[in-house]
């Protein structure tokens, strides 16, 4: 094996790693899983913590070329947001005391963006319901579930019928 296919190999396996989150946050988890079966980066990430501390967290996140969706676990205030590809670090500030839930798929490949254009994205976020005007339901369900393992499976029932284009063919 050359050192190429090796990079290669740690490329597709690796999830997109941010040093600040762990560092800032309590009760961390996260799992990788193939999500998507018509696309060749079929993988995604999705994790799990809950801020720490009295006043807002801040968290600088590094560009990582994935888009991602970061759910705020508030029943009294629920809701998700959708960023796109950063080309330079950015901040994230999150409420004190916070469960969160994110999902991050290693592409955009094989996405279906019915709101909005994954381009119109770069180096910026939006409300995940204005990109997917069918996930209100998802967006208020996500908060009330009891586990990691229950927020993975409503969200991956959810991207069944509504995020994967089943007609992408890789090129």
């Amino acid at each position: 094996m050359t050192i190429a296919d090796v990079l290669k190999e740690m490329g597709s396996n690796s999830p997109p790693f941010q040093p600040s989150v762990n560092s800032h946050v309590d009760v961390y988890e996260e799992r990788q899983m193939s999500w998507n079966p018509v696309c060749i980066k079929k993988d995604a990430l999705f994790y799990q913590f809950r801020t720490l501390g009295e006043e807002e967290c801040t968290i600088e996140l590094l560009p990582d070329a994935c888009l991602n969706v970061l759910f705020e676990c508030d029943e009294n205030d629920p809701h998700a947001l959708l960023s796109g590809t950063f080309l330079e670090p950015k901040v994230l500030e999150l409420k004190p005391y916070t469960t969160y839930f994110g999902f991050k798929p290693y592409s955009s490949l094989g996405l279906k963006t019915p709101g909005i254009h994954c381009g119109e994205l770069v180096n910026a976020h939006t409300d995940f319901t204005y990109a997917f005007p069918t996930a209100t339901q998802l967006v208020e369900k996500i908060p009330g579930a009891k586990t990691f393992d229950e927020r993975i499976r409503m969200f991956n029932e959810y991207a069944r019928g509504n995020l994967i284009d089943k007609e992408y063919t890789p090129t």
